[in-house]
């Protein structure tokens, strides 16, 4: 998924090799995974037995909600930059 790609460029230039940034990272591109795998399930599927969950870090992701500001303050990205790149991503995947 292309946005992951990006979402690797900018961690390892954001991380600095400090352990913990590195795993607010994982947290973050864990975020928008689940958000992406919930798109494209929407789309392609339907509801599936994770839906919930990956619905809720799919409007977190949207809407810079409270893990995603949270997860980005921590490893020092920009949120919403983020989100308006997964959301750009979305519309492109539509």
């Amino acid at each position: 998924m292309p946005l992951t790609h990006e979402l690797d460029g900018a961690l390892s230039g954001a991380l600095d090799n400090q352990p913990e940034r590195k795993l607010w990272g994982a947290v973050v591109a864990a975020l928008i995974e689940d958000a992406q795998a919930y798109w494209l399930q929407k789309a392609h599927r339907g509801a599936g037995p994770n839906s919930v969950t990956m619905e809720r870090a799919f409007d977190d992701v949207c809407k810079v909600g409270p893990m995603m500001r949270r997860c980005c303050g921590m490893c020092g990205l920009d949120p919403h930059w983020l989100s308006e790149g997964f959301i750009r991503w979305c519309e492109s995947m539509a």
